[in-house]
């Protein structure tokens, strides 16, 4: 069971009144979670294309870093999208990286920090 999947499962053996409250701060944290995943995915598709990583945090930089050391991407030129989600643990990032002519490849890439970058 994920996490998301576990707090919605709590949120509902809860009585009624609390119940509202509970599911407005779940959801508002699994859409501040994908807003922050979002932010994470520009920022790394913005590196690997550049091709360097300037003053980055180091998450961010680790991501691009072993985006950019996969053959397939051949420097970052063949990169159409990156897809980053964490495990449960955060004790990686699992990394999808979209190729131009369709294909992908995943890649774990350990967590640099304790917990995942926060990004406004």
């Amino acid at each position: 069971m994920s996490t998301i999947e576990a707090t919605f499962a709590d949120i509902s053996e809860r009585d009624p009144d609390t119940q509202a409250d509970a599911r407005i701060a779940a959801e508002y944290s699994v859409r501040s979670y994908y807003r922050r995943m979002s932010a994470m995915e520009a920022s790394v598709l913005a590196a690997v294309r550049s091709g360097h990583m300037p003053a980055m945090p180091p998450d961010i930089a680790a991501i691009a870093s072993a985006v950019l050391n996969l053959p397939e991407t051949n420097r970052g030129l063949n990169t159409d999208g990156i897809l980053i989600d964490t495990d449960g643990r955060n004790a990686r990032w699992l990394v999808v990286v979209v190729l131009r002519h369709g294909g992908h490849c995943s890649l774990p890439v350990p967590c640099v920090n304790v917990t995942p970058t926060p990004i406004p």
